[in-house]
């Protein structure tokens, strides 16, 4: 990555990402491959007004070796040294929380889906504290990726090994709004202030169900909770500084009902699940409930998935993407769920997101569950959109909506139908 763009990078993350403010503390998780970024993200956050920096590396080849080598009992007693440092600076501190991911989709895939969920479940429980900060939106956060060589080659892999990093790079650097003789700063507050104005647009309707079609076979009925608010873009409002979760991010957002989900929906790109693919699948839902699962690969760890408690049995988020997006138009299958689920329609299984219904981060698990919102150890994104995904919405009184058409979130209609409610 050339140094001129990589410095754009790293004051994008710090600036728009978690926008650090004076006095503040940051803690950077990052992927060993990312050091040159990671290097320049603690100046930029240094720049910026940051009292103290952290950093936290990664490495997933070492990481595989030793989930390859060593028990899951084992692992646990490193997982759970590592959470203490997160717990003291995120969840206690409040310090911004910076990820820089660098993954290599597919590497665990040798790894027993046992074994695997035992110390995924095991380090999502020693990490509530943080989860809780990140869902809740009262700490600053963002995730961020970067290129590397065994990725490029599985993203490209029929280009040279250094052309396909080359092109990932570019690719990478695309879906940020990085470009050549271009301000990215003000390429993003541009971007937030579209998706704001389609969030207020959808939060003024208070629609009661979304139903999905398309030609692959999803025909979905999603009932929304009551008092839902449309998110996307900057966050705002939330006790903290403004800031921007994940870079890149070309979604709206809301909040199922956990009860009011019915009918199939189809998977349209893989999920790269801590390192282990899950490709073609489909999900049948009755009452909320995933009823019915099949895959062409990676049954068994959608299945793990799924069998991780209630709430990984429900969906916690449904997230509109138009299809004429940056990333889709890329045509560039990342195997990264940050980038590939900002080329389309995703739900999540597991947990809400308390922030996408009134008065939610204040919200007991009891009143929670009663207005719908659901709750898991998991929040796992997986994408159905499509170029020819429909959705319709209905509103209290019955009235129905074009909020996507072939594919494409459908302001004009939104807008129209609005007006004309009013009048």
């Amino acid at each position: 990555m050339k140094s001129k763009y990589l410095q754009q990078y790293a004051k994008l993350i710090a600036k728009i990402g978690v926008n650090v403010q004076k006095d503040q503390e940051v803690l950077l998780v990052s992927n060993v491959e990312a050091v040159k970024l990671a290097r320049l993200v603690v100046n930029e956050c240094y720049a910026l007004g940051a009292k103290k920096v952290r950093i936290q590396w990664t490495d997933d080849l070492a990481t595989h070796t030793v989930y390859q080598n060593e028990s899951a009992e084992s692992v646990k007693d490193y997982l759970k040294y590592v959470a203490e440092e997160r717990i003291e600076l995120v969840a206690k501190k409040k310090a911004c929380y910076i990820r820089i991911l660098s993954d290599i989709p597919g590497l665990f895939s040798d790894v027993a889906p046992e074994k695997m969920s035992a110390i995924t479940t095991y380090n999502r429980a020693l990490l509530k504290p943080v989860i809780k900060r990140v869902i809740d939106s009262t700490v600053q956060w963002t995730i961020a990726g970067y290129p590397n060589i065994e990725w490029a080659k599985i993203v490209f892999p029929d280009l040279k090994p250094k052309l396909a990093l080359k092109k990932l790079t570019r690719a990478i650097l695309d879906t940020c709004r990085i470009k050549k003789n271009q301000d990215a700063i003000q390429n993003w507050e541009l971007h937030n202030r579209n998706l704001h104005e389609i969030c207020a647009h959808l939060n003024k309707y208070q629609f009661t169900n979304l139903h999905f079609v398309n030609s692959l076979g999803t025909d979905l009925n999603v009932g929304l909770v009551d008092n839902h608010i449309w998110l996307g873009g900057k966050e705002e409002g939330m006790g903290v500084p403004e800031y921007n979760p994940n870079l890149p991010s070309e979604e709206v957002f809301c909040m199922p009902h956990k009860y009011h989900v019915n009918g199939t929906v189809v998977s349209t790109k893989p999920l790269n699940y801590n390192g282990q693919l899950i490709n073609n699948f489909k999900l049948t839902f009755k009452d909320g409930e995933i009823v019915k699962h099949e895959a062409q690969q990676g049954g068994d760890v959608l299945k793990k998935i799924i069998d991780t408690d209630a709430g990984s049995k429900r969906i916690g988020e449904v997230a509109l993407v138009s299809y004429n997006s940056p990333i889709s138009n890329s045509g560039v299958l990342f195997f990264e769920t940050l980038y590939d689920e900002n080329a389309s329609c995703h739900l999540a299984i597991g947990s809400s997101y308390p922030i996408n219904v009134v008065k939610g981060t204040k919200m007991s698990k009891h009143k929670k569950d009663k207005v719908g919102a659901n709750t898991s150890a998991l929040h796992i994104d997986f994408m159905f959109g499509s170029k020819d995904m429909n959705c319709v919405g209905t509103t209290k009184s019955g009235q129905k909506v074009q909020i996507m058409k072939d594919g494409e979130i459908d302001l004009k209609s939104i807008s129209t139908t609005e007006k004309a409610i009013k009048d």
